[in-house]
């Protein structure tokens, strides 16, 4: 419950309608397909998909220029003998927060969506 503290990016996703019962039902939650179907025709929920895309192809290219330049840095400092070639690459992760009331319907679908769109770009 609330905003993770590691992830770089937060979006709020109760500013979506939530999905009517009947799309609902007992078990669904964002992971179904018909029930994501439903959420992303809810106004705003694709340019939510589109701006936790956008935010993570940012903040990925951002992490790897920081690598790019650490390595570079490593490397001058190794060639001088001072440290390792690979010191301070640090963590590859980007982690983006999407959150909504319980984290079943709204923000499980956007998070879906834009996993799939992210996967089809490599």
């Amino acid at each position: 419950a609330g905003v993770p503290k590691d992830a770089v990016r937060h979006f709020n996703a109760r500013n979506l309608p939530n999905p009517g019962k009947s799309v609902v039902g007992n078990q669904r939650t964002g992971l179904d397909a018909r029930l994501r179907s439903e959420v992303l025709k809810l106004p705003g929920a694709r340019a939510m998909v589109d701006d936790v895309v956008a935010a993570s192809v940012e903040e990925v290219a951002a992490m790897l220029q920081r690598h790019e330049e650490a390595a570079g840095k490593a490397a001058g400092k190794a060639a001088d003998g001072s440290a390792s070639a690979d010191a301070g690459a640090g963590a590859r992760v980007v982690r983006i927060g999407v959150g909504c009331d319980r984290g079943k319907h709204r923000s499980v679908s956007v998070v879906m969506q834009a996993c799939e769109e992210l996967s089809v770009r490599g």
